[in-house]
């Protein structure tokens, strides 16, 4: 859990960015909202971040998960390669 939490507007966060970071890097949560509605969460990555290793990333492009690829309009064309219908187009 983050030592505060700060609110701040996406031009604020878009127009200072650097600032959003520095304050995360000091235990902050910052939540930017837009239309009072948060959209995005930055708070520090601890010790349980760990980046995913390529071939985590490989696997995961080679199987993405079937409901989200149908209910995209996605199809796939071979085992790398994904290809959008034409109806999926039109929505």
């Amino acid at each position: 859990m983050a030592d505060h939490v700060i609110h701040i507007s996406k031009e604020e966060a878009a127009r200072d960015f650097a600032g959003v970071l520095e304050r995360v890097r000091a235990g902050a949560e910052v939540v930017i909202e837009s239309d009072a509605r948060a959209v995005a969460i930055v708070r520090p990555a601890g010790d349980e971040f760990r980046p995913r290793l390529l071939s985590e990333s490989i696997a995961l492009a080679k199987k993405p998960p079937k409901s989200w690829a149908t209910s995209h309009g996605w199809t796939r064309t071979s085992p790398l390669t994904w290809k959008r219908s034409s109806r999926a187009a039109d929505r």
